[in-house]
C-alpha cells in the first residue's frame, strides 16, 4: 500500500569513525551492492538526502541521527573509489552503491534510538530504510522516522493518542540467514507481542500462507500477533482494535514502563523502582528528548 508521503530520504548506517573521516573528506558514502532488499529510492536512484545513524562505537554520540547531507549522485563503483585511502586490498573490485554528497549538516536535535541501546542492534538488524525529509527533521524519536502504509500511519497515531508507544519495525532474528520486521512491537512488564497491519492483499492464498509461516516462526521466538486490516480501523472497529490491544497489554500486567517508552525499569537508590533512564517517564516528547541526550552524553 502506498505511503501518505513520499519517501526521498534514506536512513543509513554509519559503521564506524573512518567511515565518517570518508563522509566528511571525501563526501562520499557507500552501500554493498549486492545487499538483499535494497530500498526502491536506493535501486531507482531517488534519494535526495542520507542521514546517519551511529552506534556504540561512537561513544557519547551512539545510537542517534546528528547530521544529514544532500545527494548529488548515486552510482556503481568499485570499493577503491568509495575508499579513497584505503591499500588495495582483496576487497578493492568489489561493487558498491557509491553515493556522493554534499557537506554533512548537523540536525537541530539529535534523534535518539534508546531501545537500540538496550538491544544492542547490530548493522544487519538495523533497516536501511526510507523516509521523509519532513520526518528527518520533525521526529521527536527513532520510531516518528519511519514512513509505513497509510494503514500503518493511522495505527501508529492511533497507538500514540492512546497512550502506547510501540517499537516500528522491530528486527526478530529466526535464523542465520533470516530476521523479520514487526510492525509494531510493545513491550510489557512481563512479556511482549506484535501487531501487524495488512491491507486487503495479505487476504490472497500465497500471502496467507507467507504470514502463517512468519506467525509461526515469531511465535517460537515469544511474540504473539494480533493481525488487523483496513477493515478493523474503520470509526465503527477502532474501538474494538484499540481494546483488543488493550487487554493484550494487561494480560502482560501493563507496558514494561509509563508510556512503554523505555527499557526495563532500573534499580533507584530508594525501595521503589525508578522507571527507565529517568523517573519522568510522562514527559512530552520535547522535555523527552531533552532529558534522553543528557542521559546519553553522561555516559
Amino acid at each position: 500500500m502506498k505511503t501518505k508521503h513520499q519517501n526521498d530520504t534514506l536512513i543509513v548506517y554509519l559503521k564506524n569513525p573512518k567511515d565518517w573521516k570518508i563522509v566528511q573528506q571525501y563526501g562520499i558514502y557507500r552501500i554493498r551492492s549486492w545487499i538483499k532488499h535494497p530500498p526502491e529510492i536506493l535501486e531507482n536512484r531517488s534519494v535526495k538526502t542520507i542521514a546517519f545513524y551511529l552506534p556504540s562505537i561512537f561513544g557519547k554520540k551512539k545510537y542517534s541521527i546528528r547530521h544529514y547531507a544532500k545527494v548529488n549522485k548515486i552510482s556503481i563503483a568499485p570499493r577503491y573509489e568509495c575508499c579513497p585511502d584505503e591499500p588495495k586490498n582483496k576487497r578493492s573490485m568489489s561493487k558498491y552503491y557509491k553515493i556522493d554528497i554534499e557537506e554533512p549538516q548537523r540536525l537541530k536535535e539529535p534523534i535518539f534510538h534508546f531501545r537500540a541501546a538496550k538491544k544492542k542492534l547490530s548493522r544487519r538488524e538495523m533497516i536501511l530504510f526510507p523516509t521523509t525529509s519532513e520526518k528527518l527533521h520533525t521526529a521527536k524519536e527513532f520510531n516518528f522516522l519511519f514512513n509505513g502504509s497509510q494503514l500503518e500511519e493511522k495505527m501508529w497515531n492511533i497507538l500514540i493518542a492512546k497512550g502506547i508507544y510501540p517499537e516500528r519495525e522491530w528486527p526478530v532474528k529466526i535464523d542465520k540467514n533470516r530476521h523479520y520486521y514487526l510492525d509494531f512491537a510493545i513491550f510489557c512488564r512481563e512479556g511482549y507481542f506484535c501487531i501487524e497491519i495488512d491491507g486487503q492483499h495479505h487476504l490472497e492464498k500465497e500471502q496467507v500462507m507467507y504470514d502463517n509461516d512468519r506467525t509461526n516462526h515469531t511465535n517460537l521466538k515469544g511474540w504473539k500477533t494480533y493481525r488487523f486490516y483496513s477493515k478493523d480501523l474503520t470509526s465503527g472497529t477502532i474501538s474494538n482494535t484499540i481494546d483488543q490491544v488493550t487487554e493484550a497489554i494487561q494480560e502482560r500486567y501493563g507496558l514494561d514502563t509509563e508510556g512503554g517508552l523505555f527499557p526495563d525499569a532500573v534499580p533507584s537508590l530508594s525501595s521503589s523502582p525508578q522507571l527507565s533512564m529517568f523517573s519522568e517517564a510522562h514527559l512530552d516528547f520535547l522535555n523527552l528528548r531533552k532529558h534522553i541526550k543528557e542521559r546519553f552524553e553522561k555516559d
